[in-house]
């Protein structure tokens, strides 16, 4: 009885070393890039880094989960569709009213495509750690605790909780943001604005990826829906009215990401790589 009680204690003692060492590694996915390099040299290195440990220690296989794409999954994009329809069709009225010819601006080609470059490689890495991380820890802890199944409702509960954890990492935005405010929006609704955008992208972002489980079909979302928020002068507050600007970038856009999660995604039938995962993780 007293080796088994001691064998016990060790092994729970082990996964709470591995969680923690997990939420470590997680955290240095997300910020040690600029301490080796900048965004090339210190992403690749630190995702590549990141790969490897994965492949060391990954012994049921479990990400390869996520790696996964089936094309029939973009019908999930339709938020992002209606956002680029509803972007184009303001630009282009602007652009009628106006006489302008010229609201996008990507810049040249060189500069456009060292963006797309980094873009990707940053969205690679916050999805690695924000997505594949934080919901496989999240498993882990439940699994520690809680000797039933997990079950869906605990899922959504942690989607959530991921959600508001994405909103609170993109607050530090707000700086860049005030920068090109021309000062009449007031910063509580900055503050509350963004907090809110986060979460409706947040929420969105982590259902999509724990219903679909396919890791490349989030980093594509993600990529899309930061694509016109950097060249777009509809989301940098040049084409209308601060006020109205606000209105449009952290109010209506998010709010559509949020009813579709709720109404569409969040009805999705729980993906057959879940209990897999879980099984893996249980052994």
């Amino acid at each position: 009885m007293v080796g088994e009680e001691t064998d016990q204690i060790k092994s729970r003692l082990f996964e709470f070393i591995s969680i923690a060492l997990e939420i470590l590694g997680a955290w240095l996915l997300l910020i040690a890039y600029t301490w080796i390099g900048g965004p090339y040299k210190g992403l690749i290195i630190s995702i590549l880094g990141f790969l490897l440990v994965l492949y060391l220690i990954d012994k049921q296989n479990l990400f390869k989960l996520f790696l996964r794409f089936d094309p029939r999954e973009f019908q999930l994009f339709l938020p992002i569709g209606i956002e680029f329809m509803i972007s184009l069709i303001v630009v282009y009225a602007f652009v009628l009213i106006e006489h302008n010819s010229v609201v996008i601006n990507p810049g040249d080609l060189g500069l456009f495509f060292q963006y797309l470059s980094q873009e990707a490689l940053l969205i690679i890495r916050e999805e690695l750690a924000t997505s594949f991380c934080w919901f496989l820890i999240a498993f882990k802890i439940l699994n520690l605790f809680n000797k039933s199944e997990i079950n869906p409702k605990q899922i959504k509960l942690m989607t959530i909780l991921f959600a508001l954890i994405f909103a609170l990492f993109h607050i530090p935005n707000l700086s860049g943001i005030m920068s090109i405010n021309s000062g009449n929006v007031r910063l509580w609704v900055f503050l509350f604005g963004i907090a809110y955008s986060g979460f409706c992208l947040g929420l969105y972002l982590k259902t999509l990826f724990i219903k679909t489980f396919s890791l490349p079909l989030v980093v594509i979302a993600h990529f899309l829906i930061n694509l016109p928020r950097h060249f777009n002068d509809l989301y940098r507050f040049q084409l209308f009215s601060p006020e109205l600007s606000v209105i449009f970038l952290f109010f209506l856009t998010p709010s559509i990401y949020l009813i579709y999660t709720i109404t569409c995604l969040f009805k999705q039938v729980e993906n057959p790589r879940l209990k897999i995962l879980i099984m893996g993780i249980k052994q």
